[in-house]
Protein backbone atom coordinates (compact mmCIF):
# COMPACT_ATOMS: atom_id res chain seq x y z
CA UNK A 1 0.00 0.00 0.00
CA UNK A 2 2.94 2.44 0.76
CA UNK A 3 4.32 2.03 -2.81
CA UNK A 4 0.89 2.10 -4.65
CA UNK A 5 0.46 5.42 -2.17
CA UNK A 6 3.48 6.94 -3.29
CA UNK A 7 3.59 7.06 -6.96
CA UNK A 8 -0.01 7.20 -7.03
CA UNK A 9 0.75 10.78 -8.57
CA UNK A 10 1.53 9.09 -11.94
CA UNK A 11 -2.04 8.18 -12.33
CA UNK A 12 -3.43 11.79 -11.79
CA UNK A 13 -4.92 14.01 -14.77
CA UNK A 14 -4.50 11.29 -17.20
CA UNK A 15 -5.87 12.84 -20.25
CA UNK A 16 -8.77 10.37 -20.96
CA UNK A 17 -8.05 10.27 -24.79
CA UNK A 18 -4.99 9.66 -24.34
CA UNK A 19 -5.61 6.45 -21.43
CA UNK A 20 -8.00 5.46 -23.96
CA UNK A 21 -5.47 5.60 -26.89
CA UNK A 22 -2.77 3.87 -24.56
CA UNK A 23 -5.41 1.11 -24.15
CA UNK A 24 -6.26 0.43 -27.74
CA UNK A 25 -2.69 0.66 -28.72
CA UNK A 26 -1.55 -1.68 -26.12
CA UNK A 27 -4.46 -3.86 -26.78
CA UNK A 28 -4.17 -4.48 -30.34
CA UNK A 29 0.15 -5.19 -30.05
CA UNK A 30 -0.57 -7.83 -27.67
CA UNK A 31 -3.48 -9.35 -29.90
CA UNK A 32 -1.32 -9.14 -33.01
CA UNK A 33 2.24 -10.64 -30.82
CA UNK A 34 -0.38 -13.77 -30.13
CA UNK A 35 -1.37 -13.85 -33.71
CA UNK A 36 2.81 -13.70 -34.69
CA UNK A 37 3.60 -16.35 -32.26
CA UNK A 38 1.07 -18.43 -34.08
CA UNK A 39 2.53 -17.42 -37.57
CA UNK A 40 6.12 -18.38 -37.19
CA UNK A 41 6.00 -21.13 -39.13
CA UNK A 42 3.39 -20.53 -41.63
CA UNK A 43 2.32 -16.50 -42.22
CA UNK A 44 -1.24 -16.14 -42.10
CA UNK A 45 -3.70 -15.33 -45.06
CA UNK A 46 -3.54 -11.42 -44.79
CA UNK A 47 0.27 -11.26 -45.02
CA UNK A 48 0.60 -13.84 -47.36
CA UNK A 49 -1.79 -11.88 -49.44
CA UNK A 50 -0.24 -8.63 -49.35
CA UNK A 51 3.20 -9.67 -49.66
CA UNK A 52 2.91 -11.43 -52.66
CA UNK A 53 1.04 -8.82 -54.22
CA UNK A 54 4.46 -6.40 -53.33
CA UNK A 55 6.17 -9.34 -54.88
CA UNK A 56 4.74 -8.74 -58.30
CA UNK A 57 5.05 -5.78 -58.19
CA UNK A 58 9.09 -4.67 -58.14
CA UNK A 59 8.44 -1.53 -59.47
CA UNK A 60 7.73 -0.83 -55.71
CA UNK A 61 11.00 -1.46 -54.79
CA UNK A 62 12.53 1.24 -56.55
CA UNK A 63 15.55 3.91 -55.27
CA UNK A 64 12.94 6.10 -53.30
CA UNK A 65 11.55 3.35 -51.50
CA UNK A 66 15.23 2.55 -50.22
CA UNK A 67 15.30 6.13 -49.59
CA UNK A 68 12.01 6.55 -47.71
CA UNK A 69 13.05 3.76 -45.68
CA UNK A 70 15.87 5.38 -44.27
CA UNK A 71 13.54 7.72 -42.29
CA UNK A 72 13.17 4.63 -39.57
CA UNK A 73 16.67 3.59 -39.90
CA UNK A 74 18.08 3.60 -36.30
CA UNK A 75 21.36 4.92 -36.68
CA UNK A 76 19.49 7.98 -38.67
CA UNK A 77 17.13 9.06 -35.84
CA UNK A 78 19.74 8.48 -33.32
CA UNK A 79 21.77 11.51 -35.06
CA UNK A 80 18.49 13.12 -34.83
CA UNK A 81 17.61 12.41 -31.42
CA UNK A 82 20.99 14.50 -30.92
CA UNK A 83 19.82 17.13 -32.69
CA UNK A 84 16.35 17.00 -30.91
CA UNK A 85 18.03 17.23 -27.71
CA UNK A 86 19.73 20.37 -28.84
CA UNK A 87 16.60 22.06 -30.29
CA UNK A 88 14.73 21.09 -26.87
CA UNK A 89 17.52 23.13 -24.64
CA UNK A 90 17.50 26.23 -27.03
CA UNK A 91 13.65 26.06 -26.76
CA UNK A 92 13.74 26.14 -23.09
CA UNK A 93 12.05 22.84 -23.18
CA UNK A 94 14.15 20.80 -21.11
CA UNK A 95 11.84 18.77 -19.22
CA UNK A 96 11.12 16.83 -22.29
CA UNK A 97 14.67 15.70 -22.83
CA UNK A 98 14.38 12.64 -20.29
CA UNK A 99 10.68 11.32 -22.44
CA UNK A 100 13.00 11.54 -25.76
CA UNK A 101 16.22 9.56 -24.78
CA UNK A 102 14.27 7.25 -22.87
CA UNK A 103 10.84 6.49 -25.15
CA UNK A 104 14.20 6.10 -28.72
CA UNK A 105 16.59 4.27 -26.88
CA UNK A 106 14.75 2.27 -24.27
CA UNK A 107 12.64 1.10 -27.34
CA UNK A 108 15.65 -0.20 -29.51
CA UNK A 109 16.58 -2.83 -26.51
CA UNK A 110 13.07 -4.01 -25.36
CA UNK A 111 12.15 -4.31 -29.12
CA UNK A 112 15.19 -6.66 -29.90
CA UNK A 113 14.06 -8.77 -26.77
CA UNK A 114 10.71 -8.83 -28.67
CA UNK A 115 11.89 -10.25 -31.55
CA UNK A 116 13.77 -13.01 -30.02
CA UNK A 117 10.90 -14.31 -27.56
CA UNK A 118 8.54 -13.89 -30.48
CA UNK A 119 11.56 -15.28 -33.17
CA UNK A 120 9.12 -14.80 -35.86
CA UNK A 121 10.51 -15.15 -39.21
CA UNK A 122 10.73 -12.07 -42.85
CA UNK A 123 9.27 -13.01 -45.88
CA UNK A 124 11.30 -15.08 -47.63
CA UNK A 125 11.75 -14.63 -51.68
CA UNK A 126 13.92 -15.80 -53.73
CA UNK A 127 14.63 -12.76 -55.82
CA UNK A 128 15.38 -10.70 -52.79
CA UNK A 129 17.84 -10.70 -50.64
CA UNK A 130 16.54 -12.22 -46.95
CA UNK A 131 17.12 -10.29 -43.86
CA UNK A 132 18.62 -12.58 -41.25
CA UNK A 133 16.96 -11.03 -37.81
CA UNK A 134 13.68 -11.62 -37.35
CA UNK A 135 10.82 -9.43 -38.04
CA UNK A 136 7.71 -9.14 -35.17
CA UNK A 137 7.55 -6.08 -34.28
CA UNK A 138 9.45 -3.98 -37.24
CA UNK A 139 12.18 -2.22 -35.80
CA UNK A 140 12.17 0.85 -38.33
CA UNK A 141 8.34 1.20 -37.67
CA UNK A 142 8.71 1.25 -33.76
CA UNK A 143 11.54 3.64 -34.12
CA UNK A 144 9.59 5.84 -36.49
CA UNK A 145 6.55 6.09 -34.41
CA UNK A 146 8.91 6.65 -30.91
CA UNK A 147 10.62 9.60 -32.52
CA UNK A 148 8.37 11.33 -34.74
CA UNK A 149 5.38 10.43 -31.90
CA UNK A 150 7.40 12.01 -29.86
CA UNK A 151 7.51 15.66 -31.85
CA UNK A 152 3.72 14.94 -32.48
CA UNK A 153 2.98 14.85 -28.72
CA UNK A 154 5.47 17.80 -28.34
CA UNK A 155 3.36 19.39 -30.68
CA UNK A 156 0.22 19.04 -29.86
CA UNK A 157 1.17 20.11 -25.43
CA UNK A 158 3.31 23.01 -26.91
CA UNK A 159 2.10 24.47 -30.02
CA UNK A 160 -1.25 27.21 -29.85
CA UNK A 161 -1.34 28.35 -33.56
CA UNK A 162 -3.78 25.79 -34.70
CA UNK A 163 -2.55 26.06 -38.16
CA UNK A 164 0.83 25.44 -37.28
CA UNK A 165 0.27 22.44 -35.31
CA UNK A 166 -2.01 21.10 -37.87
CA UNK A 167 0.98 21.22 -40.33
CA UNK A 168 3.30 19.55 -38.11
CA UNK A 169 0.80 16.61 -37.17
CA UNK A 170 0.33 16.11 -40.37
CA UNK A 171 4.30 15.87 -41.60
CA UNK A 172 5.49 13.44 -38.94
CA UNK A 173 2.24 11.58 -39.80
CA UNK A 174 2.87 11.35 -43.46
CA UNK A 175 6.73 10.32 -42.47
CA UNK A 176 5.54 7.91 -40.12
CA UNK A 177 3.13 6.27 -42.96
CA UNK A 178 5.72 6.14 -45.21
CA UNK A 179 7.91 4.48 -43.55
CA UNK A 180 5.66 1.90 -42.97
CA UNK A 181 4.45 0.95 -46.38
CA UNK A 182 7.78 1.12 -47.58
CA UNK A 183 8.96 -2.06 -45.12
CA UNK A 184 6.00 -4.03 -46.59
CA UNK A 185 6.48 -3.23 -50.46
CA UNK A 186 11.04 -4.03 -49.39
CA UNK A 187 9.41 -6.87 -48.49
CA UNK A 188 11.14 -6.79 -45.31
CA UNK A 189 8.42 -7.41 -42.79
CA UNK A 190 4.93 -8.95 -42.97
CA UNK A 191 2.18 -6.39 -42.50
CA UNK A 192 1.43 -7.54 -39.18
CA UNK A 193 5.08 -7.09 -38.56
CA UNK A 194 4.37 -3.46 -39.36
CA UNK A 195 1.30 -3.02 -36.82
CA UNK A 196 2.59 -4.56 -34.46
CA UNK A 197 5.49 -2.22 -34.63
CA UNK A 198 2.91 0.92 -35.12
CA UNK A 199 0.71 -0.38 -31.91
CA UNK A 200 3.59 -0.98 -29.90
CA UNK A 201 5.23 2.20 -30.02
CA UNK A 202 2.40 4.24 -30.26
CA UNK A 203 1.53 2.89 -26.77
CA UNK A 204 4.97 2.89 -25.66
CA UNK A 205 5.87 6.74 -26.51
CA UNK A 206 2.25 7.50 -24.58
CA UNK A 207 3.72 5.67 -21.68
CA UNK A 208 6.81 7.11 -21.61
CA UNK A 209 5.60 11.25 -22.25
CA UNK A 210 3.00 10.47 -19.83
CA UNK A 211 5.40 9.46 -16.50
CA UNK A 212 7.96 12.11 -17.55
CA UNK A 213 5.61 14.57 -17.45
CA UNK A 214 3.93 13.61 -14.19
CA UNK A 215 8.18 13.15 -12.56
CA UNK A 216 8.80 16.63 -13.74
CA UNK A 217 5.47 17.83 -12.28
CA UNK A 218 6.09 16.34 -9.19
CA UNK A 219 9.82 17.31 -9.54
CA UNK A 220 8.07 21.32 -9.25
CA UNK A 221 5.88 21.14 -7.05
CA UNK A 222 7.79 19.65 -4.14
CA UNK A 223 9.94 22.39 -3.75
CA UNK A 224 7.23 24.65 -3.02
CA UNK A 225 5.64 22.42 -0.58
CA UNK A 226 9.06 22.24 1.61
CA UNK A 227 9.36 26.27 1.05
CA UNK A 228 5.84 26.47 2.64
CA UNK A 229 5.96 24.03 5.39
CA UNK A 230 9.10 26.06 6.40
CA UNK A 231 7.02 29.14 6.10
CA UNK A 232 4.29 27.67 8.67
CA UNK A 233 7.53 26.44 11.22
Amino acid sequence: MRFVARWFFLFQDVPRRGYLAFLVCGGAFLILAGLALGDRKKENSLDHQIAKWAHEHPVLRQHWCQTVTKLGDGDGLKKGCAVGVALLFLLQKWEYVPALLIALFGQFAVVHRIQLLIARPRPDFPDVTAIPSFGFPSGHCTAAVTFYGFWILFAITEIRQKRLRQWILGSLASIILTVAISRVFLLAHWFTDVLGGVSFAAAWILLCFWINDRMMKRACERPLVGYAAAVRS
